[in-house]
């Protein structure tokens, strides 16, 4: 996928999160408010109020951090942020299991045996927890890839510059291992705002010495 590509991607992924996320507060919302009764059962007010908090503190996050995201990540080259995000998903795991479970527990609810009713509001909050599980992985899929990118391109850079090409090249055409680490300590103490893509190429070198 061109760079290019890897930008429409991640920005198609941020407005269909936000705007499944939208959607779901106010579901969720609207149950709440219109439907004080079913807010009684125990296991439909859990499950409401779960997705109804998670909805909002995703929409906060995204009008906290969306413009930051734009012009560092998206217009730069930034990649501190996207890093936190895709951790954060990876964290946020389980969360959702947590939130599946309670879907689940339903089953239980004193509506289970009202067909029809039951029926609506399991199929209305399925769908919607469905949609916010791939919007959310969607999302955090774009970042993934977009931090991939952005070091890719901070890497190109870094390679185009004349003051680094004696470090790289030392790296690159080092015989042996114990040439391969005196190199790598060098060259990271005397670029050390480097030292990450010196890493890298550090362990590739490596690799291929084995």
């Amino acid at each position: 996928m061109t760079n290019a590509k890897i930008k429409k991607f991640w920005v198609a992924a941020a407005i269909t999160n936000i705007v499944v996320l939208t959607i779901a507060g106010i579901v969720t919302l609207t149950f709440g408010i219109l439907e004080p009764e079913i807010m009684k059962d125990v296991y439909i007010s859990a499950f409401i109020k779960g997705i109804f908090g998670g909805t909002l503190i995703g929409i906060v996050a995204f009008i906290a951090f969306g413009l930051i995201l734009y012009f560092r990540s998206y217009k730069k080259l930034h990649t501190g942020l996207l890093t936190f995000i895709v951790v954060c998903g990876v964290i946020n795991i389980p969360k959702q299991l947590h939130t599946i479970y309670q879907y689940l527990q339903l089953k239980n609810s004193v509506y289970a045996t009202q067909i029809p009713k039951f029926l609506f509001y399991f199929g209305v909050f399925g769908t919607m927890l469905l949609l916010l599980v791939l919007a959310g992985y969607f999302w955090i899929f774009s970042c993934a890839m977009l931090r991939r990118m952005n070091f890719e391109e901070k890497g190109n850079i870094i390679e185009g510059k004349e003051v680094y090409v004696p470090a790289l090249v030392a790296l690159k055409e080092a015989g042996s291992l114990e040439v391969l680490k005196t190199s790598f300590e060098k060259s990271k103490k005397e670029y050390s705002e480097i030292a990450w893509y010196l890493k890298r190429v550090f362990k590739k070198k490596k690799k291929e010495l084995k």
